[in-house]
Parts: C-alpha cells; structure tokens; sequence
C-alpha cells in the first residue's frame, strides 16, 4: 500500500531568508515610486518654470506701464505749470 503523505506532493518549504520572496516585489514597488515622484518632480518643474516666465513677462509689462505713468505724469505736471503760468500772467495784467 502507498503511504499516504508523500513529501513530493508538497511544494518547497519556504527559504531562510523570508525577505528573499518580497525583494523582486519591494524592488520593483521602489522602481515604480522613483519614477512616479520623477514624473512629479518634472512636473512641477516645468510649472515653475512656466511660473516664472509669466512674472517675468508681466514684470517687464508692469515696467513698461509705469514708465508710460512717469511719462503721462511728467506732461500733465508741465501743462499744469504752463496753465498757472498763463493765468499769473492773465492776474497781472488784470490788476
């Protein structure tokens, strides 16, 4: 009669070392994270990138306009003087 609890039946018992199952998969989890967080990374590199060409594009805009303020400022500022001018004259001669 064939004994009933045949060893080859059963498969291998498990290695020494219990991480040994785990490390094909751990490695490929830290493979698959690393590229994950460099996709992030590049992302947010070029939304930062892309950030800081808007500032400065809106910055050299900003300064343009100021400058056409100052501009604007300066001329009403010597209408302004030629007006006071006219009517100081236009007071003395009437007096």
């Amino acid at each position: 009669m064939p004994d009933p609890f045949d060893p080859a039946e059963f498969d291998a018992p498990p290695p020494s070392d219990p991480g040994t199952d785990y490390r094909t998969l751990l490695d490929a989890m830290r493979k698959a994270g690393a590229e994950g967080v460099a996709q992030q990374v590049a992302a947010l590199s070029r939304q930062i990138e892309q950030d800081a060409r808007q500032r400065a594009e809106w910055t050299a805009q900003a300064s343009v306009e100021v400058h056409d303020l100052h501009r604007a400022a300066g001329e009403l500022q010597r209408v302004s003087a030629g007006v006071w001018w006219d009517r100081l004259k236009e007071w003395i001669a009437a007096a």
